[in-house]
């Protein structure tokens, strides 16, 4: 059985990396308030903020793209069927 505390933990996240890692936060960027002590712990290595925030905004562009390409096309058959 494992030591529980019962005290509440607030976790932190830089707000000049927004958790990425900086001289600021010393390369941690997220980490724990607890009563009086400082809880520092690492993302683990998987977890690639960077690449993950720029396929998301790759992803977004690519539907956004999706969106545009078939508003354009249901417009361009619409005035073809009402030419008709």
């Amino acid at each position: 059985m494992a030591f529980q505390s019962f005290t509440s933990i607030q976790t932190v996240v830089c707000p000049s990396c927004q958790g990425t890692g900086c001289p600021e936060c010393q390369n941690f960027g997220v980490y724990a308030l607890s009563g009086d002590r400082t809880i520092i712990f690492s993302l683990p290595a998987f977890l690639d903020l960077q690449k993950r925030k720029q396929t998301k905004i790759v992803f977004l562009a690519k539907r956004i793209g999706l969106l545009v390409l078939g508003v354009v096309t249901i417009s361009i058959l619409w005035s073809i069927i009402n030419k008709f």
